[in-house]
């Protein structure tokens, strides 16, 4: 394994674009062991042209699990890259309570990115799973299975929103 001691924030994620493996993954542990030192330069990563660094920033993000990240991780569930994509619910679900208000305040804009959608059924399918978010939470999931999402999903998220206190 690499040896990061010693390394700022900003050398730890450019190493998380380079092509060794070992490099790769003692980066993301040693910003792991930052904590929320580390979110704000992880959260510039999720907008790095490399599929690979944004994948690896979701994934550091998850086990830091920092509040502060939730409104830049929902505007990311749109990534081009499905991976990417799993890794920033992956993350939302790690947060928890704290995920909520910023995804559902997303689903209530009615012409959401490509994306948004399967990245916030994801996200909700687990957060429902959690008995205080299912009340608040399981009118916006079913929704998204509906026959026009575009419609019921603003609606749905919106009434929860003024519903909970998110």
């Amino acid at each position: 394994m690499a040896d990061v001691s010693g390394k700022s924030v900003d050398q730890l994620v450019t190493d998380l674009g380079t092509n060794n493996a070992g490099e790769r993954l003692a980066a993301r542990k040693a910003l792991v062991q930052m904590g929320s030192a580390a979110v704000p330069v992880l959260l510039d990563a999720l907008d790095d042209p490399r599929q690979h660094v944004r994948w690896a920033a979701g994934k550091t993000l998850t086990a830091i699990a920092d509040p502060s990240a939730a409104k830049k991780l929902v505007d990311t569930l749109d990534d081009k890259d499905s991976d990417v994509r799993w890794a920033v619910a992956e993350a939302l679900i790690a947060l928890g309570p704290a995920a909520v208000e910023p995804l559902l305040t997303q689903l209530t804009h009615p012409d959401p990115p490509d994306g948004m959608y399967r990245g916030a059924h994801h996200v909700l399918h687990d957060l429902i799973k959690r008995s205080d978010l299912a009340p608040l939470l399981a009118p916006v999931y079913q929704a998204l299975d509906h026959p026009e999402p575009e419609v019921a999903v603003p609606v749905a998220a919106l009434e929860a929103l003024q519903g909970g206190d998110g």
